[in-house]
């Protein structure tokens, strides 16, 4: 067996299949927020649990359950990412420079995750800036961006939710 006669070519698509089969294994919601704005992460939480009869996981990492006690928080933070289909990007003006979000959204897209930015708290689409100003955005304050957002959450994550609830 010479090694030099061997040589190992992928097929075409592999690298598609590949990412396919991991992206079979994500289920789930990720909300990205800085700490002091928990309130907010923990009340979508809670609104899309309600509307979910599907009880698809949302994992919040101020939740308390979320990361377990004992846990390596880093870790969980991590697989929590890996493991979502979407991941809500909370931004106001005092999370949207914020290294955490911008790791956590970085990371997520990397994934292959579906990254949402929503703005709250009288932030603006219009100020996200680069590069989460190329994904389309969201707005907490507009019934049809709710809507628009429900609606994208249900077809990523394959879960109907109840719209009276918005």
């Amino acid at each position: 067996f010479d090694s030099s006669e061997f040589r190992c070519t992928p097929l075409p698509g592999a690298r598609r299949k590949q990412q396919g089969l991991a992206h079979r294994h994500r289920i789930g919601i990720f909300i990205s927020h800085i700490s002091s704005e928990k309130p907010i992460a923990l009340r979508l939480q809670q609104l899309l649990r309600e509307s979910n009869s599907e009880s698809v996981p949302i994992f919040v990492s101020s939740d308390y359950t979320s990361i377990k006690s004992g846990d390596e928080w880093y870790d969980a933070i991590l697989n929590g990412l890996k493991t979502s289909e979407v991941t809500i990007v909370l931004l106001s003006e005092h999370s949207v420079e914020a290294r955490w979000i911008k790791f956590e959204a970085g990371f997520a897209k990397g994934q292959e995750s579906r990254v949402i930015p929503v703005v709250w708290r009288g932030f603006s689409k219009g100020s996200i800036g680069f590069p989460l100003s190329q994904l389309q955005a969201r707005d907490l304050r507009d019934e049809g961006d709710v809507r628009a957002l429900f609606g994208t959450l249900e077809s990523s994550c394959l879960i109907s939710l109840n719209e009276a609830l918005v």
